[in-house]
């Protein structure tokens, strides 16, 4: 006789709170012990095997703390519960919720084929997963949603593109949310830092042609589309830079003021920072005007927005100006990301001992503890400094250092951070035991320290005071 046969574990999960109601009015045959604690587990939490909400651990490291670090207030509402800890997270802005908002093209029948989109690890399983939902005819419009959504997060531009095509052929017809991801993810696709400079173009010439045949259908009903529709195209334009986007921008936000939703500072924060792209100051402040007295409160992520637009300019001043106006006179309380945004703007203009100086007062005002990234940029900049005065207490700074730093980074970093780590490590030794050995090129080491103006000085020798 044939051993029966066990269902997965997945199938008990679904059916807990049928067993959960099976133990409570009786049956002639008493259900196993494994299947009543199911059911206890399960049973009276049954509606969070319907929902599918991306979660932190699926985007990447700094997407994922820029997102948690917004403030309450501006989410629509929580997505779900944080796993262990059990408070509620706050993660997506808005993210859908079937008991509250219209939600045209999302059915109970694909909730697993979009949890599968969502929990892919690379693109070729996104790819596989979405064919074979196809084939079982279990997409709908939220399936393609979820997976445009993915793709974004992993900044899969020819997956995206594919997913793209195929609902194009299919037929299926998509709202104003799956319109609105897919304009998010082409924003977050020209984020790559490993596409080379043609193909980038190529990329943004498509993702602007792309972002402007989908936007509008349809337009925006209700207040979290159109927030949602209005920041991801400007963001699209921000990312593709160009005069076209830029002038497509200008038209957007002109269309939006005649609206008579609510803007949020989401935004106008990305608004903002296209205008501060284009070096448009006088419309930043009177931007900065309008949104108080619409009382919409700026944040720490607005500033580190505004502080990067600056940075990539090289106009360190401006950084300056716009960090001063936002935390004296707008009350804004910078975190440890807005820091090391500044002292990224210090360090790319060539300014490494001002950027030592940020990390130090954002240490001293304890804005959270500090992450690997900081701890390699915090140690490249220490290294300059002290490579350039050769004094005692610079060098004591770097041999302290060294030990914490290391904690940082190998408690918890990407495989990138620690190479980079290894390399300043090195170096680092090798200034404390024969500072005139190293030269100034081979000083710079992480990708802001070759980006920055400094990889156009000449090689100076150790101890020459060339920061000065």
């Amino acid at each position: 006789m044939e051993a029966p046969v066990r269902a997965p574990l997945r199938h008990h999960l679904v059916l807990a709170p049928a067993i959960g109601l099976q133990c409570r009015f009786g049956s002639r045959h008493p259900p196993s012990p494994v299947k009543v604690l199911l059911g206890l587990l399960f049973g009276v939490s049954s509606r969070l095997v319907i929902r599918s909400h991306s979660r932190p651990d699926q985007v990447s490291y700094s997407q994922r703390n820029r997102m948690l670090r917004r403030q309450k207030k501006n989410f629509a509402r929580p997505t779900g519960h944080a796993p262990r800890a059990g408070k509620q997270l706050y993660f997506l802005l808005s993210p859908a919720d079937p008991q509250v908002d219209l939600t045209p093209g999302r059915s109970q029948r694909c909730t697993r084929s979009r949890g599968e989109m969502k929990k892919s690890r690379n693109c070729q399983e996104l790819l596989d997963r979405f064919f074979k939902a196809q084939e079982k005819d279990m997409v709908d419009a939220s399936v393609v949603g979820a997976a445009m959504q993915r793709c974004g997060q992993g900044r899969w531009w020819n997956t995206l593109l594919k997913i793209w095509e195929v609902q194009q052929k299919s037929g299926l017809v998509l709202h104003c949310i799956e319109h609105n991801l897919l304009l998010h993810a082409l924003a977050s696709c020209l984020k790559c830092k490993k596409c080379t400079d043609l193909h980038m173009n190529v990329r943004k010439e498509k993702a602007i042609q792309l972002a402007k045949t989908v936007w509008g259908s349809p337009l925006p009903t209700t207040s979290r589309d159109f927030d949602c529709a209005l920041s991801s195209a400007l963001k699209v334009c921000l990312r593709v830079g160009s005069t076209k986007a830029f002038r497509w921008a200008d038209e957007l936000w002109e269309w939006s003021e005649r609206q008579m939703f609510q803007k949020t500072v989401v935004t106008y924060g990305a608004r903002l920072s296209v205008c501060e792209l284009q070096g448009r100051h006088r419309d930043v402040d009177d931007l900065f005007q309008q949104c108080t007295k619409q009382h919409v409160e700026l944040d720490s992520v607005l500033l580190g927005d505004l502080v990067e637009c600056a940075a990539s300019l090289l106009d360190i001043k401006r950084a300056d100006f716009l960090w001063e106006t936002l935390t004296v006179h707008y009350h804004v309380q910078p975190n440890f990301l807005t820091y090391s945004v500044y002292a990224k703007a210090h360090m790319l203009a060539g300014q490494p001992q001002s950027a030592v100086k940020i990390i130090d007062d954002m240490l001293g005002a304890r804005q959270g503890p500090m992450d690997y990234k900081l701890a390699i940029d915090y140690l490249q900049a220490l290294l300059l400094v002290a490579h350039s005065s050769l004094s005692p207490c610079d060098l004591k700074r770097i041999r302290k250092f060294l030990p914490e730093g290391a904690g940082v980074v190998n408690g918890k970093s990407a495989r990138s951070g620690k190479q980079n780590w290894r390399s300043l490590r090195a170096v680092s030794l090798q200034l404390l035991s024969d500072p005139q050995k190293p030269c100034f090129k081979d000083l710079l080491v992480t990708k802001i320290a070759k980006d920055s103006v400094m990889t156009g000085w000449v090689d100076h020798l150790a101890g020459t005071s060339y920061l000065e």
